[in-house]
């Protein structure tokens, strides 16, 4: 009777040893799992700081573009009144007016 209780218990520490031996292949697997987690969250984080960096990139073309925008309105804005001041300038001086210049060669 005691050399089966023995036999049991040599049994059952057995079967509790290849339990521990499954649960530590379990937790290897589990680790390699959450290292290549690390791994994609870190690719993930690279690009988004790539993908960050382009639209700041974009932004300052942007802004660029739109600064080029305004510029290229003055300068319209600038020809439109040259070109009204000429356009007056030449209206007066077929009515008879001569232009401040003009009068003084006159003289």
């Amino acid at each position: 009777m005691a050399q089966k209780k023995i036999n049991l218990i040599r049994e059952k520490a057995r079967i509790i040893g290849e339990k521990n031996i499954i649960i530590q292949e379990k937790n290897s697997i589990i680790q390699e799992k959450v290292n290549l987690i690390r791994e994609i969250v870190n690719i993930a984080r690279e690009k988004t700081n790539i993908v960050r960096e382009k639209v700041n990139m974009v932004q300052e073309k942007t802004k660029i573009v739109r600064e080029k925008g305004n510029i290229a309105r003055e300068k319209d804005k600038i020809v439109d009144n040259d070109n009204i001041f000429d356009s007056i300038i030449h209206e007066k001086t077929r009515e008879g007016y001569h232009t401040p210049r003009e009068e003084c060669h006159d003289s």
